[in-house]
């Protein structure tokens, strides 16, 4: 099971992530607990560096490491959770 009791008041964006990272997925929809929950999951499964932030009412998740590897996790994590 994932702990979301840090999610409720995510914190802030890292600032090297959002200076320096790439777009890899952007996300409508989802509240912020699930968002961070499943930016940490693919931080975790990638090990990569993954943060996201609100851009124009949407979560914008960004990496400053392997972005296709973090979007391939990113897909199959969002899959799961429409099942």
């Amino acid at each position: 099971m994932i702990d979301t009791s840090s999610a409720e008041n995510p914190p802030k964006c890292d600032s090297d992530v959002y200076a320096n990272g790439k777009s890899v997925m952007i996300m409508a929809g989802a509240n912020a607990t699930i968002i961070e929950v499943i930016v940490k999951e693919a931080a975790r499964i990638s090990g990569e560096p993954v943060d996201w932030h609100y851009f124009g009412g949407r979560a914008n998740i960004m990496t400053t490491g392997d972005a296709e590897k973090v979007r391939e996790v990113l897909t199959r994590l969002v899959t799961l959770q429409v099942l």
